[in-house]
């Protein structure tokens, strides 16, 4: 679309919504790796346009990229950028919606699809995503630890944000 319209967010998100309700974990998790090289882009430009949003400050159209990436995952299989779509849309469901049970299962998801991923590259924005959404659920003593994976994962692959960000959360949370 042209202009993204409150609108528009709403129907993605419920079909985004609707689409995962009827599938299981044990189901996503077998999906195949994504193949088709305009998908690939698709979700390399939507990967980017949501960093970009992110920087600029544009976080009502977030859900909507999250949901987008999703979407074309279940239709075309995962891709690189897959786990981290599942951590931003796990986010927006536990921090935005107040919905920690199933964001909660889509971090978990997240997380799962991260371990059975060749790359790394988005390594720490799942961990410091999936982390913001189970520090509502499990114990936070044990929860906070995984900022530290994520700074680490992060500064792997110099993506110095989110290694910024998940030492700041785990700095700020230690006690």
């Amino acid at each position: 679309p042209n202009l993204i319209t409150p609108l528009i967010v709403d129907e993605s998100l419920k079909v985004t919504k609707e689409k995962l309700a009827r599938i299981s974990d044990d189901t996503l998790l077998t999906y195949p790796i994504m193949i088709d090289p305009l998908k690939i882009v698709a979700m390399s430009l939507l990967g980017k346009l949501f960093a970009s949003f992110s920087f600029a400050g544009h976080i009502t159209s977030l859900p909507f990229i999250a949901s987008k990436m999703i979407q074309i995952s279940l239709e075309s299989g995962w891709s690189r950028l897959s786990p981290a779509a599942f951590a931003h849309w796990s986010n927006y469901l536990a921090l935005v919606e107040n919905n920690f049970e199933d964001g909660y299962r889509y971090a978990k998801l997240a997380l799962s699809l991260r371990r059975a991923s060749t790359s790394c590259i988005y390594d720490g924005a799942v961990i410091f995503c999936t982390t913001n959404t189970k520090i509502f659920v499990e114990p936070i003593q044990s929860t906070i630890e995984f900022y530290l994976e994520g700074h680490k994962a992060a500064m792997r692959n110099g993506a110095t944000r989110y290694a910024n960000l998940c030492a700041m959360v785990y700095d700020m949370s230690s006690f």
